[in-house]
């Protein structure tokens, strides 16, 4: 046998193995005819309740009334240089007093700032 011929016919083998295979498979899978008949209601999905809420309109809900909100507006933070221009040193002088810890500062992402009672109070313990 012929080295073109053995591999077609191996083909066809593989090709025969792989459709008995294919109808197994749909054999196994297929509905019977008994289940095809029967024609299964169709859900809706409906979302699970939610803890805290009703189903109820909002109009029949009683609410109480919310408490009114206290807003303090927050002063303007000073930076290293507007406390540098203050208190007329140079802006290495006031880095040191941050890190030193006698000037008190946040560290707002990589810029440092203070707030402008803080500064008062350094100041203050600085006056003899």
């Amino acid at each position: 046998m012929s080295l073109q011929r053995r591999e077609a016919l191996q083909c066809r083998q593989r090709q025969h193995r792989k459709a008995i295979v294919r109808s197994e498979l749909q054999n196994h899978y297929a509905p019977s005819s008994a289940c095809s008949r029967v024609a299964l209601p169709k859900k809706t999905w409906t979302p699970p309740p939610i803890q805290g809420f009703s189903a109820k309109p909002a109009n029949s809900m009683k609410t109480k009334p919310m408490a009114k909100a206290v807003v303090r507006q927050l002063e303007p933070l000073l930076t290293i240089d507007d406390v540098a221009r203050v208190c007329k040193v140079s802006v290495k002088t006031v880095r040191r007093w941050i890190e030193s810890a006698e000037l008190r500062a946040a560290k707002l992402g990589a810029q440092w700032r203070i707030r402008p009672k803080d500064l008062e109070l350094f100041i203050a313990d600085r006056v003899r």
